[in-house]
């Protein structure tokens, strides 16, 4: 039998192409077959801190009191700066601690969480035939980053945006939720937090570039989706401002090629290479012969 397959994404109302995207989304799981559960946690300011309702998809968390002041004084939050505040990394990182505890208790026995943000568009059945024979443990595995240490090494963690997790690897981070300060961002806290676990590389297709005043932008982007999901890819994530003054815009471009991404996944079957053979690739990158995995530390970055 299958091992579970469940959905996080985070979003908020910080910008309208996260509202968009959230909308889309539940035109996607209405005929998603693959995951068994799809979760999309927001921050709800009306609830008491810690507590959590999931109701329509949405697993909505309350803030600390302490963090509701000091967002609304927030002169950098990401509405005005298009990145996100020390105040806001924290508020998204207790959030998801939360929303583990709720996908333990909801969900006995093993499962695999993926989690990423709503402005990604996932393959799931992709997903899903990667994984299928992998054993469900030991499993926290990403697109890997690299942060230097004091020490000059490096500190090897998977980007937040597409995080795979085998259910232990949930459990030991809401076990160590205490460990270390809820100010950094989460993915650097997740790698500190899962310090003593290896990480597996995953690989995600980015759609990053900035809008630009030609007629063909939309053509050209179009054509990158396609050939991202013709070569393999599973995971396609769409941020087409960057941290840059032009986030207030994303939604008018965004969400456009996120429909694109889910047609695209949902329409073409013939690929150059597998996802499975693009992963194996992808390992091959950053390991020694045969290996599908990375320790948390390392000397240098690779690639």
């Amino acid at each position: 039998m299958r091992v579970p397959i469940i959905f996080l994404a985070g979003y908020g109302r910080e910008n309208r192409v996260f509202l968009d995207a959230r909308k889309l989304w539940s035109l996607y799981t209405a005929i998603d077959s693959t995951v068994n559960k799809h979760y999309f946690v927001i921050s709800n300011l009306a609830l008491e801190p810690g507590e959590i309702f999931f109701r329509d998809g949405d697993l909505n968390v309350g803030v600390a009191a302490e963090l509701k002041t000091k967002l609304a004084e927030d002169s950098t939050r990401f509405e005005v700066t298009g990145s996100w505040s020390v105040v806001e990394n924290r508020i998204i990182l207790e959030r998801n601690i939360r929303a583990f505890e709720y996908i333990l208790e909801s969900n006995p026995g093993p499962f695999w969480l993926f989690a990423s943000s709503v402005t990604s568009m996932i393959g799931f059945d992709r997903l899903a035939n990667l994984i299928a024979d992998w054993p469900c443990r030991n499993t926290y595995g990403g697109k890997i980053e690299f942060i230097q240490l004091p020490d000059g090494k490096y500190m090897t963690f998977p980007s937040g945006s597409g995080i795979l997790y085998s259910r232990d690897m949930v459990e030991l981070i809401v076990s160590r939720s205490r460990q270390y300060s809820h100010d950094l961002a989460s993915d650097v806290w997740l790698g500190l937090t899962l310090l003593d676990q290896t990480r597996t590389p995953l690989f995600r297709f980015d759609v990053t570039d900035v809008p630009d005043k030609s007629d063909n932008y939309f053509s050209q982007q179009q054509a990158k989706i396609h050939a991202a999901v013709r070569a393999g890819h599973f995971h396609l994530r769409v941020k087409t401002s960057g941290n840059s003054a032009l986030a207030p815009d994303r939604y008018k471009t965004d969400v456009n090629l996120l429909v694109e991404a889910m047609q695209a996944f949902s329409t073409i079957r013939e690929v150059n290479q597998s996802t499975c053979g693009m992963w194996e690739n992808e390992c091959a990158r950053y390991s020694v012969a045969g290996s599908t995995s990375i320790p948390a530390i390392v000397d240098l970055p690779r690639p």
